[in-house]
């Protein structure tokens, strides 16, 4: 089909910013934060094969989203520590759909926003 886009956004991309910083003699300090943007895009052809003119009963299209994750990190020799956030905003968007119509879970969402602790020990 003309013009049509299969499994493809067309526009994403994604953004990321870092700042450390000492936190005394020796302790330095790390904020992070990226974002990534998807645009939606279908999940298939629209109209059903040998068929033309009828719409195909599983076709979908996905949702256009951001994605915001967060940290803040602390190094002191050895060790480090991170307090993470991942998918801020909690969004739910529709981020694939698949081509069977009858599975429970056809529709693939966003992680949900996920908090966390990684510590580490190590050069």
């Amino acid at each position: 089909m003309l013009g049509h886009r299969l499994s493809a956004p067309r526009l994403q991309g994604s953004v990321y910013a870092s700042y450390g910083f000492d936190i005394g003699n020796d302790t330095r300090g790390t904020l992070a934060v990226n974002a990534q943007y998807v645009g939606p895009y279908n999940s298939s052809f629209p109209n059903t094969p040998g068929q033309p003119n009828v719409p195909l009963s599983t076709f979908g299209r996905t949702d256009g989203y951001v994605n915001t994750n967060a940290s803040f990190g602390l190094r002191r020799g050895d060790w480090s520590g991170q307090l993470y956030v991942e998918n801020v905003f909690d969004d739910h968007s529709i981020v694939y759909i698949h081509p069977e119509a009858f599975l429970n879970s056809r529709f693939g969402t966003l992680r949900p926003r996920t908090v966390g602790i990684r510590i580490g020990y190590g050069i």
